[in-house]
């Protein structure tokens, strides 16, 4: 049965609804390469011949605006795929992916994969699937920064990293991604100046504790009630 609760400030992320294993199984040819740290896997503009998936590791998806401003997208980790979706119309990447650590990434051929959709098409439909759930968690991610200052964007993109990259310590949750404030600015859409001064107000509220180049939630709830105070609620459907 489906449900719909109202949760405020954070995105649920997308189910890792398929992988290398269930790809091989539908007699697709993958082919698998390793990545070192701030090595790029592909850039806006190179051809959009494959799709990629994570194998291990962390990834970076970002785009460039004008004078070469870059903004981060997506922050993904292991049994992510990305790339251009599209596997009908774009022959160009639209956004840039680098490695953040060592990386193991599986690709396959768009081409071979609308074939083996044709022959099976379980497989079509967990694509649909993945499909709906990144455009579904890219819509949310969008609604949390739209009509609200820096500090409660933070608010509500700091739990979302905790969720997918942080790890339980006697102190709190601490993201386990190393990221300059510089990093975090491309995540919110704002300088580098404004995250290190919203930050501090966080720090200063006790929600956050921060080292370097490290964030520790100290405070989760009061994180979340931060975010909630000036955000909107938007619908997560449960199946």
């Amino acid at each position: 049965m489906m449900r719909t609760l109202e949760k405020t400030g954070t995105a649920t992320a997308p189910p890792n609804l398929f992988d290398v294993g269930r790809l091989e199984e539908a007699g697709l040819r993958v082919a698998q390469r390793r990545y070192e740290p701030a090595q790029t896997i592909f850039m806006a503009g190179d051809p959009a011949e494959s799709l990629y998936l994570l194998v291990e590791g962390m990834v970076q998806i970002c785009k460039y605006y004008g004078n070469y401003r870059r903004a981060t997208v997506a922050l993904l980790k292991d049994g992510r795929g990305f790339g251009e979706f599209d596997l009908f119309g774009k022959d160009r990447q639209s956004a840039s992916a680098r490695a953040m650590t060592d990386c193991r990434v599986a690709s396959v051929r768009k081409g071979d994969l609308r074939l083996a959709m044709e022959r099976h098409p379980g497989l079509a439909v967990e694509m649909f699937h993945e499909f709906s759930e990144k455009f579904r968690y890219s819509e949310q991610t969008m609604g949390m920064l739209l009509h609200r200052g820096v500090a409660t964007r933070l608010a509500s993109l700091i739990p979302v990293l905790a969720e997918r990259f942080g790890e339980h310590g006697r102190d709190g949750v601490a993201l386990t991604i190393p990221l300059t404030h510089g990093e975090v600015a491309e995540m919110v859409a704002c300088t580098r100046e404004a995250v290190s001064k919203a930050l501090g107000e966080l720090r200063s509220e006790g929600f956050i504790e921060l080292g370097q180049r490290m964030i520790t939630i100290t405070d989760r709830a009061g994180l979340r009630e931060h975010a909630a105070r000036m955000g909107t609620s938007f619908p997560v459907h449960i199946e």
